[in-house]
């Protein structure tokens, strides 16, 4: 709740001070009357201080949604390194790769090659196996956090299970974070 100004806590004070006096004026006399003149005293003090708290909290909610409106906008260090991570992550690329069928495995061995210019810190890549029709049957992922520098390749290998309806596998790099 808002803090009262000093205004507001001195008309408060003197709301209460002619409530006190009027209890005293009709002590003697009818309770009825008191009861009433007390409950409309109460009752106009809680509305006033409703209504400054409604004010309070209406422009608190203005401020907010106009807060969002005059924000700074980024950093255009921020927005180039946004848009260079993005051009040089598509540099880094599935290179060479083959299926091999084992005794109860599927192999699928080959390399992530970095063509882009900077050095990746980490990579995944997932390989998608598909049935005769096309349809996606299962897929596997396999990561690196050993650096990739420029123009380097890393092996990998994904080891498994040999459904009997994959007929084909499909690679690619997924996830990419450079060094900087």
């Amino acid at each position: 709740m808002p803090e009262l100004t000093p205004e507001e806590k001195r008309r408060i004070y003197e709301e209460e001070k002619v409530r006190i006096e009027a209890q005293k004026k009709f002590k003697g006399g009818n309770s009825f009357l008191n009861c009433c003149v007390g409950f409309f005293v109460f009752a106009g003090a809680g509305l006033w201080l409703l209504n400054e708290y409604d004010k309070a909290v209406r422009v608190e909610r203005v401020r907010a949604a106009f807060s969002s409106v005059y924000t700074s906008p980024p950093s255009n260090n921020l927005l180039e390194k946004e848009v260079k991570d993005k051009a040089d992550k598509s540099k880094v690329k599935m290179g060479e790769y083959k299926t091999e069928r084992g005794e109860n495995y599927l192999y699928v061995r080959g390399n992530v090659v970095n063509y882009s210019s900077r050095t990746v810190r980490y990579w995944k890549a997932m390989a998608h196996f598909f049935d005769k029709n096309g349809n996606e049957v299962d897929s596997a992922m396999t990561n690196s956090a050993d650096t990739l520098l420029p123009g380097a390749a890393k092996h990998f290998e994904i080891m498994h299970s040999d459904l009997p309806q994959i007929t084909n596998a499909s690679m690619e790099v997924e996830v990419v974070d450079f060094r900087d």
